[in-house]
């Protein structure tokens, strides 16, 4: 095979590849990023980006915080949410950990008066009905 003919037979598979393109470029339907698309695409990817590094960041300050609460109480379930926490931050699950201890042991009452728990309210008897005369 001659070298011209693959030349020739390269570019009719090429024109035969290209002739979509080409024919949806001349009727404007091929859209092609303008010069001011391009920052905004890679500001909004890095602004989310930024976000989830806050978010992380500010979970695991929580994290933290929770850690500390944790270790300056004392209390018989010290050693068991210790653990909890330590072992949550090694799962990646130290988020979940922490807000629930916020909830179950540093907040158990949220609508108690002055950060004191809600006292469980006894059980009520069960109504008797009235002696029949």
């Amino acid at each position: 095979m001659s070298s011209s003919r693959i030349i020739a037979g390269s570019a009719a598979v090429a024109a035969l590849a290209l002739t979509p393109l080409a024919a949806s470029a001349a009727a404007g339907s091929v859209r092609v990023p303008t010069s001011a698309a391009v920052p905004v695409a890679i500001f909004g990817f890095m602004g989310f980006a930024a976000l989830i590094i806050v978010l992380a960041l500010g979970f695991l300050i929580f994290w933290i915080l929770m850690l500390i609460d944790c270790a300056k109480r004392d209390w018989p379930d010290k050693n068991m949410w210790i653990i909890i926490l330590a072992v949550s931050l090694l799962i990646q699950l130290h988020w979940l950990a922490a807000a629930m201890y916020y909830f179950m042991v540093k907040r158990p009452g949220l609508g108690a008066i002055a950060g004191q728990a809600a006292q469980p309210q006894p059980p009520v008897p069960p109504a008797t009905p009235p002696p029949a005369a």
